[in-house]
């Protein structure tokens, strides 16, 4: 029978986060794992002979995929037959003394996830320094800010974007907590307690704690659980899960605001050449990748789900009703939110902005962008702030029901005495509609000096897009 693939991996995110999380590479963590503990417990002062540490690491890369699945076809249990299988390849029967199988699973499982996060948080970093060279680009270029999809005042381009790359910042800082607080499980036993390593090493606590720092220090981590059972606990899992989730949010946002400027003809995405948008309508270019957002943090909000079905869901010391969840949840979270993040990278650093078209929509709509300026510049004079909004408001429903002009409305505003609005102020407006943005350009150079201050771009980890349709 042909094996399905999975469609996470193979469509959407990078080889790097495929390759971590792989059957064989999984395999091959795990078998390096009993190596690091079999040094660790000779060196605690177990007796373990040096020939089958040699053994072991020799075929340590041997992986037979084939081999290993028809031994857990026997044993019923995945485990034992990669035991099984190391055993019989190295001659020895040394690995696994004094633990269990979730002192195996669950720390390969966390030092896999600490690379994801590590990768993560790389690419995350790579992607608000995308957004910056953009938001630098465009700080200064008209726009016209809509609150509720209707146009509100007028802001600049790299404003907008500097939105969507804050969010981000401050999911890169929850990411970053995240990393740092991070424990391992340990190598803790059946039911957490080591009973079985102080029955090794004759109760010696500080040659057992040694072990534990020598593995902790193998998985890339400092400090582990103090009294964990048989599990850590899956809050832990819930944690990532969401903060991954916390990390899609603004490429998402950004996603969903680009579809709607490239419905607006504003923007569009990349379009290669030999290129097709549409099978039928030969003109397209539909925003397919920002879609693609879309529809993987769909995605990524179910393994959320997944993950909060776990939470307060432990029986006892621990049981095995989790794995499945977690087989299918803890890789594909990863593929989910690396494509998202891959995808987000190359739209945003390969969109064409269409700078005349936002300024054509500028002045068309600068009549109704100008209507709080006027009124804050109204109550700046003294005119109650009521009663201008009622005029302003007058004027304004006047203008729309004959289809005015902007010289038309700032004339009505002129001559409104009870307004106060003085000839220079209207002057100024008409001459600049852009000092109406007030102080988007400067917000925008402060959000860049500040992602320059606390997030160097010194490791650029964005890997080619997987660029498949939807």
């Amino acid at each position: 029978m042909e094996e399905l693939p999975n469609i996470l991996a193979q469509r959407y995110a990078s080889n790097e986060m495929v390759s971590l999380w792989s059957p064989q590479n999984r395999i091959l963590e795990e078998r390096r794992l009993w190596v690091a503990i079999l040094e660790a417990q000779k060196n605690a002062g177990l007796h373990i002979s040096p020939e089958a540490i040699k053994a072991y690491k020799a075929v340590t890369e041997n992986i037979d995929m084939d081999s290993i699945r028809a031994r857990e076809a026997q044993t019923h249990h995945d485990v034992k037959a990669r035991i099984d299988e190391f055993c019989a390849l190295a001659g020895h029967e040394e690995i696994h003394q004094g633990l269990t199988s979730r002192d195996l699973t669950e720390s390969i499982e966390q030092k896999l996830l600490l690379k994801s996060l590590k990768l993560i948080l790389d690419k995350s970093i790579s992607l608000l320094h995308v957004f910056s060279r953009r938001i630098d680009e465009f700080k200064t270029t008209p726009l016209v800010a809509r609150t509720h999809n209707v146009p509100a005042q007028i802001t600049t381009l790299g404003r907008r974007l500097a939105m969507f790359a804050e969010e981000l910042l401050f999911a890169i800082e929850a990411l970053e907590a995240l990393i740092q607080r991070f424990p391992a499980r340990g190598i803790k036993g059946a039911i957490g307690t080591q009973i079985d390593l102080y029955q090794l090493f004759d109760g010696d606590e500080n040659k057992i704690k040694t072990l534990e720092k020598d593995i902790l220090a193998w998985m890339g981590l400092t400090h582990a659980c103090l009294t964990p059972g048989q599990i850590y606990p899956r809050s832990l899992d819930f944690s990532i899960v969401a903060t991954f989730l916390q990390l899609s949010s603004g490429p998402a946002s950004f996603a969903k605001t680009f579809r709607l400027m490239a419905g607006q003809g504003l923007a569009s995405e990349s379009f290669s050449k030999g290129q097709t948008g549409s099978s039928a309508m030969p003109h397209k270019n539909n925003p397919r990748l920002s879609e693609r957002i879309a529809s993987l943090q769909s995605i990524l909000r179910g393994h959320l789900a997944q993950a909060s079905d776990l939470l307060g869901n432990q029986w006892n010391e621990g049981d095995v009703a989790c794995s499945a969840v977690r087989r299918v949840m803890l890789p594909d979270a990863c593929f989910t939110l690396d494509g998202i993040l891959e995808t987000c990278a190359y739209i945003v650093a390969e969109a064409s902005f269409n700078a005349e078209a936002m300024k054509a929509e500028v002045t068309q709509e600068l009549p109704y962008l100008l209507s709080s300026s006027i009124l804050a510049e109204a109550t700046a004079h003294g005119v109650g702030r009521e009663k201008a909004h009622d005029q302003i408001k007058k004027h304004m429903q006047m203008l729309h029901n004959k289809h005015g002009s902007l010289e038309e409305f700032l004339a009505l505003i002129a001559k409104d005495t009870s307004l106060c609005i003085s000839y220079d102020f209207i002057a100024t407006l008409k001459a600049n509609p852009l000092k109406a943005a007030g102080p988007a350009a400067k917000q925008t150079e402060a959000l860049l000096r500040h992602i320059s201050h606390c997030h160097k771009n010194t490791n650029n980890s964005l890997t080619p897009l997987k660029t498949q349709p939807l």
